[in-house]
């Protein structure tokens, strides 16, 4: 099954982006976990990482990561414990690829149910929480980046920094 697209692009300025869309009703974000749920989730680690491969001139080594929107900015609150999300403390949160990939794991052991429940995470975001921390932890993994901040203001915010 085909459960949502993995798009990366890296422009003039050198700026890596990664889309996810899951428009799809029936995806691994919906089931319960279990031995199937592993292998699908497998395969979308495949997947992503396949498209992260064509980036291997990338050396996350000599470079850092910053991480905008929505998943990094939830990851980044549930890691600090915050019981509702807070902008002013969730930004510039550095978090360790161990880091994300714990949360990863965490993530698949909840339900839809469980990860809507999680303090400062956004219900209508659960949903997509798995796929983008996923992503996420590849990139540093494949990209060889060890960290990545957080920030809360935007892709348009970093590109104005780097000119």
């Amino acid at each position: 099954k085909e459960y949502g697209k993995v798009w990366i692009s890296i422009d003039k300025a050198k700026q890596i982006t990664i889309y996810y869309d899951n428009d799809q009703e029936d995806s691994p974000n919906d089931v319960t976990p279990g031995v199937e749920y592993d292998d699908e989730l497998g395969a979308c680690q495949e997947a992503i990482d396949h498209q992260l491969q064509s980036f291997h001139f990338w050396n996350g080594i000599h470079h850092s990561l910053v991480a905008v929107a929505g998943t990094a900015t939830t990851l980044a609150a549930w890691h600090l414990g915050l019981k509702e999300y807070c902008p002013a403390q969730v930004d510039l949160v550095s978090l360790s690829r161990a880091e994300i990939q714990g949360m990863v794991r965490e993530l698949k052991k909840r339900t839809l149910k469980e990860r809507r429940e999680l303090p400062s995470v956004e219900p209508l975001r659960a949903d997509v929480l798995l796929a983008g921390a996923m992503i996420l932890w590849r990139t540093l993994e494949v990209l060889h980046f060890s960290s990545c901040r957080v920030s809360t203001r935007g892709l348009r915010y970093g590109l104005l920094l780097n000119r």
